[in-house]
């Protein structure tokens, strides 16, 4: 009688302990399910933020050759904007170091100079004479004179040798950024000539012994320029990046 009721308490001992192996089977697949879930979503996560990674790499991509593409026409289109106002000056010398008075008739003071100080007595057509630049103690502002004819201005620019000694410059108008970038070759042209070179100044390019000196120029702040002396010339067209700034003058030296 006692050994039937310690089996029926093993029994019911053993089937406790059967459910509490079940309820823990049932959690380990619980748990097993809910991990694989876990990582199905983790991959579905990374797959997505590849997708977004790689969307965003093209779209970085593409605007970045879209900028590349705004650079390069505003590099062209400054280019062309510089060009035309290089033309729009062709025919416009500066006088500077001439002696201002109140209330001058600038052009006759003009025609005086280029009578007394370059000895042309010929008349010269002008198309406008005038003084730019704030009235200082600095010294008398430059004078801005357009020519009408080629060869009258070509013949002041001739005669302008013989101004060497005299506080006089005649020089050629260009736009600012031209003239920042032939200040900065100046120095380098005095270094040329001074060994014997033949050098010369071509809007923004330094010539040597017939050379574009490449390396300089491209070392060269590309910002401001103006106008270059007597004995430069104007050149082709020439890849730059130009800043708009008003006119000034510079010289080479007669």
């Amino acid at each position: 009688m006692l050994l039937n009721v310690r089996l029926s308490e093993f029994d019911s001992d053993l089937k406790g302990l059967g459910n509490v192996f079940d309820s823990f089977n049932e959690k380990c697949q619980s748990s097993e399910q809910l991990t694989k879930n876990v990582r199905d979503q983790t991959i579905r996560l990374e797959n997505q933020v590849k997708n977004v990674q790689e969307v965003f790499s093209k779209y970085k991509s593409e605007k970045e050759k879209e900028l590349m593409e705004v650079a390069e026409r505003n590099d062209e289109m400054a280019e062309q904007l510089t060009d035309l106002r290089c033309r729009s000056i062709k025919y416009h010398l500066v006088f500077s170091g001439i002696y201002e008075r109140d209330r001058e008739d600038t052009e006759s003071v003009i025609r005086e100079f280029l009578d007394r100080q370059l000895d042309i007595g010929q008349h010269i057509e002008l198309a406008n004479v005038h003084r730019f630049g704030r009235k200082s103690n600095k010294g008398p502002r430059p004078v801005v004179v357009k020519f009408i004819f080629q060869k009258e201005l070509d013949m002041v620019l001739k005669n302008a040798k013989k101004l060497r000694g005299k506080p006089y410059r005649i020089n050629k108008q260009f736009p600012q950024e031209i003239e920042q970038a032939r200040k900065s070759l100046y120095p380098k042209f005095k270094e040329f000539r001074e060994k014997g070179d033949h050098v010369k100044l071509v809007r923004d390019i330094l010539y040597v012994n017939g050379q574009p000196y490449d390396d300089v120029r491209s070392s060269t702040p590309q910002a401001t320029r103006s106008h270059a002396s007597y004995n430069s010339q104007e050149t082709p067209n020439r890849r730059r990046n130009p800043k708009r700034g008003r006119m000034s003058s510079t010289h080479e030296g007669p």
